[in-house]
């Protein structure tokens, strides 16, 4: 084995703590990457007697182990000095971090083949490396530190330093060619003493939130001291020591400080990109330091970030290289355009002239880029790129002192990005002609506003379309007008993200596709993948036959309050169109009858549908076609609620030939049924129906449906149920015996308590029991119920007058004889352990309830382990419990109370001093209460009562 991940492997962390294996004769012997990930039980990363062990290690990876304390053990003093193979050390959110190597290092285990380290989120660090072992990383390339909050210094002091004190320690990096230091706000110095850095081939540094570190040579007044403090010794003396650098990145803290140091530097010739960053407090106001530009004439890449403003490119001395190409603004705050045609602003125009690439991302106060008049200035422009730019309205601005432009013209401009543009309208805000003949691909992602590109003619010759989707296969949007193409890119926006009736009227190419009129450019749903129609004006059908076939990629169609539409897919005469759509969402169409039309060639395409949400369609009669049905083989989620027309789930078929029907469902996890009144039967013939994974079940204000055997409609004789019509959709429980959770309301309730051989539900963990029935009816909870749910865990009850449902009646007489009586309740507690598991506890709309007294339920021997205790909406509630009954919730931890406006109080001082256990309460919209814990009737208090509950919470 050459890689493993120990977070995965428990036994091997208690090896990690101190077991014992012989490494050399295990597959660890062998290993090349270890990754510690995860892994609380360890202290020390790696023991001396594993790290020995693991000869062929060459990649140590160790992330989030809060416990850590220490990467290297350190060796026993018989043990000989060790050479490591290992190259890659990644140490990341390690809180608990004080030493990556021992305290007392003695050189014996040596690190010289160490290429690549990187230090991240260890806020318990100090220190990194000891001095032995930075002396000896001579192949080290890379070093990456970044937001470590209390490291002091990078090298830590040795012991025994073995030098002079005046002599200075001299550390060589021959090979490392990337330092990255980042967010080290006590980061003081690289050596605590006096010291030299030799890094020859560093080619990249960056040193960004280091407010304490001095990287380079401060140049002192001579009335200063012009000592060299040991503690603020610079890392670098002068940029010389550095000359062959390629990558600068630095806040303006430290490019502030280069000024002196570069005028005895020579040219940096080999500098190409350089990265500056400006975040100061608001009375700040830095400078950019133009030194280093001069001293750059192969600057290729310039970006300046985290900067209130431009100004700090006013100086008549700016001269940049002309070999400068890309340039970028990253949140320039008060940014409001870039360049002008102002005198101030000239020369700094004229340094850009030689730019190929802008990119502009978080200038939330710009508002354009440039003037029209600024363009013909950068004429080797090739491509611009702006993101998140909150404000911005165009791109390049028309002039606003009333000439007449002779046009704008970019001769290399090839490709156009602009995303994330909340405000954008168009490209270019003039009138007269667009000049763009090198464009051939443009970019456009979230610009909700922008529904033209100019507003004048434009010439885009070598156009080949715009890319509007994440997905980079997608097909381009193209049409020979480049305004046509960004109009078709808007109106797909607001598909994807909701057009309502009064924007679709606005447009007429889409009311014209909708008619079924001769549509030309119907190609442009091709890449849609989200329709949203709501209070669109569309009759009949809300998928005409003529844009079904464009829309293979869609995956998702929601279609909201559309009231003329009746039917959702009109019929097409084509099955060779494979459709992608996995959610279907139909919400309050009045005039729905069918979603698809009847007869329709293609159904089998649908088959990909996972997940279909049918609600306030109150004309629909049946929701899927039998063919159809048989083969939603991927289905998982199916919710139909509040259709008052709805007779079945499945149609009949118009040639039925009696056979049953087999409709399998194997990835249906969830089945939710609400407020069907007239609904009867999944399918109106006989059929049967398996759902293997079915763990969520929920059957409400469905009055007519038989869900179970023996669960009848109003009204029927028991004689009538085995109709075919009255089929069952589930026969036996043995059908559903993963269900995990369980929502009835009384009528298939009462059913549960049939079929007392079928298996019990012993998955079921969550189950909601609704009692919503007329005034005159008195509905029972047999304990029975319970019995096939012994893993019940959190139980809702709700919609009921009081709690005497709690109060069966004994089954085994025909005597009306309470089953829990005061005498027989310790007998019957040792016997029953029905609702063993139960920990949360429900009461919801109890309309007539005042106070929780459960001494004479049966209820009352299961609640003593119960943990959290909710009760909400019941309005006649005025204390929370009768006192007795308070012990048995002694081991209660949470209780929520939420709109029960009648509640003065939730209990006395005395029921508290019970209710021990309890650590949270939350009380929500409930008008009435004016106290949580009440004096008692007498006006006494219990101070000891008071204490345990303060303490508790």
């Amino acid at each position: 084995m050459e890689e493993i991940s120990l977070s995965e492997h428990y036994d091997l962390q208690k090896l990690w703590n101190g077991g014992f294996v012989d490494l050399e004769k295990s597959w660890l012997y062998n290993l090349k990457t270890l990754r510690l990930e995860d892994c609380d039980n360890l202290s020390c990363a790696m023991p001396s007697n594993i790290f020995l062990g693991l000869k062929s290690l060459k990649e140590l990876e160790v992330r989030h182990c809060d416990n850590v304390g220490l990467i290297f053990g350190n060796l026993k003093n018989d043990n000989k000095a060790v050479r490591s193979q290992l190259k890659n050390l990644t140490l990341e959110g390690l809180s608990e971090l004080k030493h990556v190597w021992g305290k007392n290092y003695q050189g014996k285990l040596m690190f010289k083949n160490l290429l690549h380290v990187s230090v991240i989120d260890c806020e318990g660090l100090k220190t990194l490396f000891p001095a032995a072992v930075a002396k000896n990383i001579k192949k080290l390339e890379t070093l990456k530190i970044e937001s470590c909050e209390n490291l002091l210094d990078i090298v830590g002091k040795e012991v025994y330093v073995g030098v002079a004190a005046d002599d200075a320690e001299k550390f060589v990096f021959p090979c490392l060619t990337s330092l990255h230091l980042n967010d080290l706000p006590k980061l003081i110095c690289f050596y605590c003493e006096i010291f030299t850095v030799e890094c020859p081939e560093l080619h990249k540094l960056v040193v960004l939130d280091c407010p304490r570190l001095e990287l380079f040579q401060i140049t002192r007044l001579e009335s200063e001291d012009d000592s060299t403090s040991i503690s603020r010794q610079p890392l670098f003396p002068n940029f010389q020591v550095i000359s062959f650098l390629e990558i600068l990145s630095v806040d303006w803290i430290h490019s502030s400080v280069l000024r002196s140091s570069l005028q005895l530097t020579k040219d940096l010739n080999l500098l190409k990109t350089i990265r500056m960053f400006f975040d100061v407090d608001d009375d700040e106001k830095p400078i950019l330091n133009f030194d280093i530009l001069n001293k750059a004439p192969n600057l290729r890449d310039l970006s300046i970030e985290w900067c209130k403003s431009l100004e700090i490119f006013h100086t008549p001395n700016l001269k940049i290289s002309e070999q400068l190409k890309i340039f970028t603004l990253d949140r320039v705050s008060e940014l409001k355009f870039i360049w002008s045609e102002d005198s101030s602003w000239l020369n700094i125009v004229l340094t850009f002239s030689y730019l190929k690439e802008l990119y502009i991302e978080e200038c939330h106060g710009l508002e354009y880029l440039f003037a029209s008049s600024v363009a013909k200035v950068l004429m080797h422009l090739e491509k611009i790129t702006v993101k998140e730019c909150e404000s911005i309205k165009h791109i390049v601005e028309m002039e606003q002192d009333g000439t007449t432009s002779p046009g704008v013209k970019l001769e290399w401009l090839y490709s156009i990005t602009l995303d994330s543009l909340s405000s954008l309208e168009c490209f270019y805000s003039g009138n007269d002609t667009l000049q763009l003949p090198s464009l051939t691909l443009v970019n456009i992602q979230q610009c909700p506003k922008m529904d033209i590109f100019s507003r004048g003619t434009i010439n885009a010759k070598s156009f080949r379309g715009i890319h509007n989707s994440v997905e980079q296969n997608d097909e381009l949007i193209f049409h020979h007008d480049l305004n046509v193409s960004v109009k078709v890119v808007f109106l797909l926006q607001m598909l994807s993200e909701g057009m309502d009736g009064t924007e679709f009227s606005k447009h007429p190419e889409l009311c014209e596709a909708w008619l079924d009129g001769l549509c030309t450019q119907n190609n442009w749903f091709y890449s849609l993948r989200t329709l949203k129609l709501v209070n669109c004006d569309i009759k009949p059908y809300a998928i005409p036959s003529n844009i079904l076939p464009c829309l293979n990629s869609l995956k998702d169609l929601e279609v909201r309050n559309c009231n003329k539409v009746e039917v959702i897919f009109a019929k097409n005469d084509t099955d060779e169109i494979l459709f992608q759509l996995n959610t279907l969402t139909l919400e309050d169409l009045s005039e729905l009858t069918l979603v698809w039309e009847k007869n329709f060639q293609g159904i089998l395409q649908f088959q990909n549908l996972k997940q279909v949400s049918v609600c306030g369609c109150k004309s629909i009669q049946t929701l899927f076609p039998a063919v159809l049905a048989e083969n939603l083989k991927m289905l998982d989620n199916l919710e139909v609620k509040s259709c008052d027309e709805l007779l079945e789930i499945v149609g009949k078929e118009d040639l039925a030939t009696g056979l049953e029907k087999k409709f399998s469902f194997p990835h249906l996890t969830s089945l939710y049924l609400y407020n069907l009144p007239e609904f009867t039967y999944f399918y109106p013939e006989i059929f049967t129906v398996a759902c293997p994974k079915l763990n969520y079940l929920s059957v409400l204000d469905c009055p007519k449906f038989e869900l179970f055997h023996g669960a009848h409609a109003e009204g029927e004789a028991e004689s009538n149920c085995t109709s075919t019509n009255r089929q069952p959709l589930i026969p036996n429980l043995d059908a559903i015996l993963i269900l995990e959770e369980l929502c009835l309301d009384w009528k298939h309730i009462s059913a549960l308590m049939l079929g007392q051989q079928a298996e019990d539900l012993k998955f079921v963990k969550k189950s909601y029991l609704y009692f919503d029935f007329a005034k005159n009816e008195e509905p029972t909870l047999p304990q029975e119920i319970f019995k096939k749910l012994p893993s019940l865990q959190d139980l809702r009850i709700g919609w009921i007058n009081n709690l005497m449902i709690f109060l069966t009646k004994n089954t085994n007489s025909g005597e009306n004889e309470i089953l829990l009586t005061k005498k027989k309740k310790k007998k019957k507690k040792r016997k029953n352990r029905i609702l063993g598991q139960l920990k949360i506890l429900t009461l919801d709309t109890v309309t007539e309830l005042q106070y929780i007294n459960l001494e004479d339920s049966w209820l009352n021997t299961v609640i003593e382990k119960l943990h959290d205790l909710n009760v909400t909406n019941c309005p006649d509630l005025k204390n929370l419990f009768h006192s007795p009954c308070a012990v048995s919730f002694s081991c209660m931890k949470e209780l929520h109370i939420s709109e029960c406006h009648g509640l003065r109080y939730l209990f006395t001082c005395s029921i508290a001093k019970v209710l021990t256990s309890l650590e949270k309460i939350t009380v929500e919209e409930s008008q009435s209460i004016t106290e949580i814990v009440a004096k008692e009737q007498d006006g006494t208090t219990s101070q000891e009562a008071m204490g345990v509950c303060s303490y508790r919470l």
